[in-house]
């Protein structure tokens, strides 16, 4: 989902001015066009039939490296998150950064 902030945040982070809304772009209209082959509305993400898993791999490149992680105690205490966040998104340079950038949490 595009979020205005975040996508600067993420740009900022990775040092790739308009990656990151590029991407998003990207994905939302391969996200219609294959919606449209198949001539109905794709349902939300991690529902069948959705088609957000194709839509995202044939959008242009993503800034770094995107995960949702569940949270537990030392990575709520690593992250500085509230006691109740269990889940965070996290934004690593490449497969070898273990800190990344909380972006967001639930």
């Amino acid at each position: 989902m595009y979020q205005s902030p975040k996508i600067r945040y993420i740009d900022k982070y990775m040092n790739e001015s308009g990656m990151a809304i590029f991407h998003e772009t990207t994905e939302a209209y391969e996200g219609a066009r294959l919606s449209m082959i198949n001539k109905q509305s794709s349902p939300p993400y991690g529902e069948i039939g959705s088609v957000y898993e194709r839509a995202h791999y044939k959008a242009s490149g993503q800034s770094g490296i995107i995960r949702l992680i569940d949270l537990n105690n030392d990575l709520i205490r690593k992250y500085s998150l509230p006691s109740e966040a269990k889940q965070a998104i996290v934004i690593y340079r490449d497969y070898s950064d273990n800190d990344g950038v909380v972006i967001n949490y639930y």
